[in-house]
């Protein structure tokens, strides 16, 4: 294994640590979700040199790591982000999609 790739592991590993253990001071977590969502996406780079679709995953990694980190700064605020109707426009296009034999 290259030390890129050795690297991009550990990175991994951190950002798992991070991702199961939330310490609170007050109401806000220390270790919030983000940092770990910005270790995962910059280990991608590592982890392609042996997986070419490994950069499939950048996009989904970006998408919860802004989703976490809007939710980190509304604890401030002290607001939630309300996932119903999110919810109900994915199910309603995967209904869409199954009408018409395409499956997602």
């Amino acid at each position: 294994m290259s030390k890129n790739c050795i690297k991009s592991i550990r990175l991994i590993a951190i950002g798992y640590v991070i991702c199961f253990v939330d310490i609170y001071l007050l109401n806000i977590n220390i270790l919030p979700e983000f940092i770990a969502y910005y270790l995962f996406y910059k280990a991608i780079d590592g982890i392609d040199e042996y997986d070419n679709s490994a950069h499939l995953l950048k996009p989904i990694i970006q998408i919860l790591g802004i989703e976490s980190l809007i939710s980190w700064i509304l604890v401030f605020f002290d607001m939630s982000i309300d996932y119903y109707p999110i919810i109900v426009i994915i199910e309603s296009l995967t209904r869409n999609f199954s009408t018409l034999g395409i499956t997602i």
